[in-house]
């Protein structure tokens, strides 16, 4: 799921509009899996049925996942390639090579 993320923040953000969008999509995934296939696949009860005070435990457990998650991808966005190498313009190209 996290891999989902990266490819849908393609760029750096700041990083309370990061914390925000990390909290959001954890909250999704939550959603999506506890409310939607993992009850249907019998691994858990669905939150209404499930004991109480655990899906709020696991609700907050995925927006601090989403918040981490959106801090690690915007500073590998951030972070140069390790095989990059600097952009010249042609007419510095020609300029270095005579």
């Amino acid at each position: 799921m996290g891999a989902l993320y990266g490819l849908v923040q393609r760029r750096r953000i700041p990083a309370g509009v990061a914390a925000g969008a990390g909290a959001v999509y954890g909250a999704v995934v939550w959603a999506s899996s506890y409310v939607g296939w993992v009850p249907k696949l019998g691994n858990m009860p669905s939150p209404a049925w499930d004991r109480p005070g655990r899906p709020t435990a696991m609700l907050l457990a995925h927006g601090v996942y989403g918040i981490v998650l959106a801090e690690v991808v915007n500073r590998l966005q951030s972070a140069p390639h390790p095989h990059a190498r600097p952009l010249r313009l042609a007419a510095e190209q020609s300029a270095i090579m005579g």
